[in-house]
């Protein structure tokens, strides 16, 4: 089983990012060569929606060793486990630095997120826009119809 410590992240992060970039990157050019404009859109909010997805797993493999940090370091039973002031320093110091770490990542979260959810709104605004404008426009008479 692999275990992602900081060093495997590490490693294995910043070419995956780049390779990940570069995928999203020719996907959608080949989604911007579409002519139908709603269907483009559609394609593009698909592609955000897994980017997020995919963003979505990261963050959760990111807290998956903070889990494992925390199941394996326990909890003292009673007061009289702890046995020295040192012994709970070092129990308070494994949760500080999990709540940290869980709070870094939400934090990153609800960020991309809503960035992720104003382009999402933005793009939906530009559909309808272009939709209306491509249409002819029509007349509009201020006259009552006439009844012939």
């Amino acid at each position: 089983m692999i275990t992602f410590t900081p060093a495997v992240i590490g490693w294995v992060l910043p070419p995956g990012l780049l390779i990940g970039i570069a995928l999203l990157l020719v996907h959608r050019r080949r989604i911007n060569r579409e002519p139908n404009l709603i269907k483009r859109e559609f394609l593009l909010f698909r592609l955000n929606l897994l980017s997020f997805g995919i963003y979505a797993v990261f963050l959760g493999l990111l807290l998956f060793p903070l889990s494992l940090l925390l199941s394996r370091s326990g909890y003292p039973d009673n007061v009289e486990s702890v046995q020295s002031a040192e012994q709970l320093q070092e129990y308070l110091h494994i949760y500080n630095q999990a709540l940290v770490t869980a709070l870094n990542v939400l934090t990153f979260f609800f960020y991309f997120f809503g960035i992720w959810l104003l382009s999402a709104i933005y793009a939906f605004a530009r559909l309808v826009k272009d939709a209306l404008l491509a249409r002819p426009p029509q007349q509009v008479s201020l006259a009552p119809p006439s009844h012939d």
